[in-house]
């Protein structure tokens, strides 16, 4: 079994949100954990000689990047739910009915800023009319019958998703698990694979900060990152009173414990 093997590559990150998984990220362009603490000086003495050192406000922050758009990572972050349903634009070509100067709408429309209106032009106009709604029909004042329009609305679509962004947000905890590949460093028993084992890092809560950037440009697509701090946990199944902010597991394929024995 070779002895040396090297952390590589981005990890895979489950995402459970309570009991729900609400992510499996495949995609991630960066997985970092970032260790800190703060240290304090004990000094005294001729010289003021350092004779030990206080340390107290540990962290553990975890930033995830995913080259993938998730609705989810954006909802963790505001701490809100995703909801089924939401607003949309239809925009559609129809013709005009024989009946009179309107056009039937595809979809239910709903009120634009508390009135019923859409927008409506010619193929070959450049400039959208107003044209108010009753029911499902849109009026086009001197339209002629079976003469197309190109038509947008408003409609509420049950089969979207969607998220209301509050003006005060308390961003979610989550429950992240993070698994990366080792690799094999030497010559062993395993060297015909080079995927050696996994560095599997569970951390039960994971305060998301709330920062969350879509930068969206004409060359290039936008990232979603999740970013937060790991809280304490207090094991409640153990006697030690021993508070942690998650474990790290080195699993080496095909290794058994007895690997490890020096003597007997």
């Amino acid at each position: 079994m070779a002895q040396n093997h090297f952390l590589a590559g981005v990890g895979t990150a489950l995402l459970f949100r309570g009991d729900d998984l609400i992510g499996v990220a495949n995609t991630l362009t960066e997985s970092t954990f970032s260790f800190s603490i703060t240290a304090e000086e004990i000094r005294g003495g001729k010289g003021n000689a350092l004779w030990g050192k206080y340390f107290h406000d540990s962290n553990l922050n975890v930033t995830l990047t995913d080259a993938m758009f998730n609705l989810q990572y954006v909802a963790a972050s505001l701490g809100v739910n995703v909801a089924q349903g939401g607003i949309s634009v239809m925009e559609e070509e129809i013709a005009v009915v024989s009946a009179g100067n309107s056009v039937d709408l595809t979809e239910t429309p709903i009120a634009f800023d508390g009135t019923m209106i859409g927008w409506y032009k010619l193929p070959s106009d450049t400039e959208w009319t107003i044209g108010t709604i009753e029911g499902q029909a849109m009026a086009i004042p001197g339209g002629v019958a079976n003469t197309h329009y190109c038509v947008k609305y408003f409609y509420q679509n049950e089969n979207a998703k969607s998220i209301t962004i509050p003006a005060q947000f308390v961003p979610a905890e989550l429950h992240v698990v993070i698994i990366n590949d080792l690799f094999a460093g030497d010559i062993g028993t395993q060297s015909d694979s080079t995927r050696y084992g996994r560095l599997i890092t569970d951390i039960p809560r994971l305060q998301m900060d709330g920062n969350q950037d879509l930068s969206l440009t004409a060359t290039g697509a936008a990232t979603v990152s999740l970013t937060g701090s790991a809280l304490a946990v207090n094991p409640s199944n153990s006697c030690e009173d021993e508070t942690y902010y998650g474990t790290m597991t080195e699993e080496i394929f095909g290794a058994v414990w007895q690997d490890d024995v020096i003597a007997l």
